[in-house]
């Protein structure tokens, strides 16, 4: 919801509201909802998509793309040249939000 211009805030329900913060753009504002609502187990706005490029992580088939990696924290999706990763990991990834 926009409040001002460039003022974007976040709110989740779940048994009542939770403010989740002030942002400073509707996608960063979409972004945290989303990272919420994977924490609690509730279905995010936005799927198969980059957290960081907002390009589909997923092929015309509906199959996941060789190159997208998967938050084991928060289940954030991220390509991996996104991630600024050449391979895939050898251990769990986790997002740069969630390593914060």
């Amino acid at each position: 919801t926009e409040t001002r211009p460039g003022s974007f805030q976040a709110k989740i329900y779940d048994k009542g509201p939770h403010h989740l913060g002030m942002f400073p753009t509707a996608l960063a504002a979409a972004r945290a909802y989303d990272r919420e609502a994977r924490l609690r187990d509730k279905e995010p706005n936005r799927r198969d998509v980059c957290d960081y490029c907002e390009r589909a992580t997923v092929d015309a088939d509906g199959d996941a793309l060789a190159d997208v990696l998967v938050c084991e924290e928060c289940e954030a999706e991220a390509h991996l040249g996104c991630a600024n990763l050449g391979e895939v990991p050898a251990d769990d990834w986790r997002c740069a939000q969630c390593v914060e």
